[in-house]
């Protein structure tokens, strides 16, 4: 059932040579697929995490004007 050298190519090899393309094609794409995937949610983890730093920074500081005002109502 193999090909031999000189005879026309049957139904069973061109499909096998179909198969082999598309799935390299696929495979191709899915891996690129993944990788950008991953790239684009590492991002958004890191974005995340840097608006989580400056909120964490900002969020105890007073202003002056809350820290005199905190001393006229504590006398």
């Amino acid at each position: 059932m193999g090909y031999r050298q000189g005879e026309p190519l049957t139904w069973e090899v061109i499909p096998t040579r179909l198969n082999a393309l598309g799935s390299v094609l696929f495979m191709t794409w899915a891996s690129s697929w993944f990788f950008a995937t991953a790239v684009l949610a590492w991002e958004d983890v890191v974005a995340r995490q840097i608006a989580d730093v400056e909120r964490q920074r900002n969020a105890g500081r007073l202003s002056v004007e809350d820290i005199r005002a905190l001393r006229r109502s504590r006398m």
